[in-house]
């Protein structure tokens, strides 16, 4: 496994406890707010892989 899908791995996690205690705090039974949740945390993973690819490739550039 690559650290980068460690990375997004742990990130999905971190999100979605957020979102849970943030649901049982304010007792938020709504279904729309786990929607938007549930797309924030994809949308921020498919950022987070593209901003960790990116890199990737401009180290490996700068190193040859």
């Amino acid at each position: 496994m690559k650290p980068s899908t460690i990375l997004v791995i742990l990130w999905y996690i971190t999100l979605i406890i957020i979102s849970i205690t943030i649901s049982l705090f304010f007792k938020i039974t709504d279904i729309r707010w786990l929607m938007i949740m549930l797309s924030i945390t994809f949308f921020g993973g498919v950022i987070l892989v593209s901003i960790v690819t990116t890199q990737n490739k401009f180290w490996k550039m700068k190193i040859k």
